[in-house]
């Protein structure tokens, strides 16, 4: 599941890697918080092989790997929409886990069948 997770979260990563780090962010599309990744440095041999370099892509899936293990403490799926989302708008509804604006469309639909009475 781990392993899963990380591999969804790289998805959505945007790269900010320059010629000597590799740096990786995401954004919570709910709440918009921004998480970054700690900066990696690359070797001297993948900045002297340059982008197309086989040790400069090993280096980089290395260092997304890496990103996805760190993003997956702050970042979720949620399993009604499937985004991810930060873990403060992943909440609890009825013994239901979901993401807030899910918990909204949920709640708005419950509102339209009982014509708002609860």
């Amino acid at each position: 599941m781990k392993d899963e997770n990380n591999r969804f979260l790289k998805d959505y990563m945007v790269d900010h890697s320059d010629d000597q780090y590799f740096r990786f962010s995401m954004s919570c599309p709910i709440c918009a918080c921004r998480w970054d990744s700690t900066a990696i440095a690359m070797s001297d041999r993948a900045v002297s092989e340059g982008y197309t370099g086989k040790v400069y892509q090993d280096e980089r899936i290395w260092a997304l790997d890496e990103a996805a293990c760190q993003a997956a403490e702050q970042f979720g799926r949620c399993p009604i929409c499937g985004k991810p989302v930060c873990k403060t708008c992943i909440v609890t509804y009825e013994e239901l886990t979901m993401c807030q604006s899910c918990l909204s469309r949920l709640k708005d639909r419950m509102q339209k069948r009982t014509g708002g009475r609860e």
